[in-house]
């Protein structure tokens, strides 16, 4: 497995924990969703936060904008179904979570020369 793709595993299960303890707790979302979840969020946040804005912005900026594109994609997979239910609670715990993890996931992005960004 190359390096790329185990750091992308990696932030699939960073944010499918986030998304479980959050929207999956605290809302009662089936596992299933919350598995649609986490991998929406870790494909647009792998190509917004860490290919477009982490190069450019650094670390703490990309991690504020990856919490919120996370919880923007969960309030509209929200919209989206009928199934999958999030309060602002839960939306807000999910934001919070996934900036404190990739604030930590994108300093070893960029500690590890090998893994893209």
């Amino acid at each position: 497995m190359s390096r790329t793709s185990g750091a992308l595993f990696t932030k699939f299960l960073i944010t499918f924990i986030a998304a479980f303890l959050s929207v999956g707790l605290i809302n009662q979302n089936p596992i299933g969703w919350i598995l649609i979840l986490a991998l929406l969020g870790t494909f647009i946040n792998y190509l917004i936060g860490d290919l477009m804005i982490l190069p450019r912005t650094g670390s703490f900026f990309a991690a504020i904008m990856d919490g919120l594109l996370s919880g923007l994609t969960a309030y509209i997979l929200d919209l989206a179904s009928r199934n999958f239910n999030t309060t602002i609670r839960g939306l807000a715990l999910f934001s919070i979570l996934m900036i404190v993890a990739e604030y930590f996931f994108h300093r070893y992005l960029i500690r590890t020369k090998k893994v893209a960004p």
